[in-house]
């Protein structure tokens, strides 16, 4: 495995103690084995797992706490993917209501992808209005980012690679609206990759 695809398995998010790996032949079979884990009263507060699908991977961590004394409390789900890519194509989209700062988008620009009630409830911004237009060419991906909230989704520049990254301010623990974003995730992780890739494993 390339030495990127080693460090972004390893990283850990903060105060994360137990790492799942799930090595499956489809994106049916990630979701079966995590819908295991939820249905058998695992704690879902600290929830982090490593899916392996192919040449894809990708990272779920759920974290809350419900906070106490003079801390506040926190809900946080993110889904994360490194990609070798030599091209420069990077998008972040975010609904008004995003409150977390995404950083400086040196060189991305807003636009109007095309598609009506996306654009109308989504800020978009990209450096290649027709590579992300294609990439959101999928209804069914559309559909599900356009009617969601408190999000940023966003692909970026690192290193050696793009790090395609869905950040969700609320934990996710209804394993249907899990499974729904999953199979957004990897449908866009999918056009984004095509052809980006050498095979990979965990």
């Amino acid at each position: 495995m390339h030495e990127w695809r080693n460090n972004f398995i390893n990283s850990k998010t903060p105060f994360m103690d137990n790492v799942k790996n799930i090595i499956a032949n489809d994106l049916d079979g990630v979701i079966e084995d995590i819908s295991r884990d939820f249905a058998s009263g695992i704690s879902l507060h600290d929830y982090h797992v490593n899916c392996q699908l192919g040449n894809h991977i990708f990272k779920l961590d759920i974290s809350s706490s419900p906070g106490g004394g003079e801390e506040g409390g926190y809900e946080r789900t993110s889904i994360s993917s490194s990609i070798a890519s030599g091209t420069d194509f990077k998008f972040v989209l975010y609904p008004e209501d995003f409150l977390i700062s995404i950083g400086k988008l040196f060189g991305l620009q807003d636009i109007v992808l095309g598609y009506p009630e996306f654009d109308h409830n989504l800020i978009v911004k990209t450096n290649n209005k027709p590579r992300l237009k294609a990439v959101l060419a999928g209804e069914g991906a559309r559909k599900i980012l356009q009617n969601m909230s408190g999000f940023s989704f966003k692909l970026e520049s690192i290193e050696d690679g793009h790090i395609l990254h869905l950040s969700i301010q609320r934990a996710l623990t209804d394993i249907n609206e899990l499974n729904q974003v999953l199979a957004m995730f990897y449908e866009v992780l999918t056009e984004v990759e095509k052809g980006a890739q050498a095979p990979a494993s965990l």
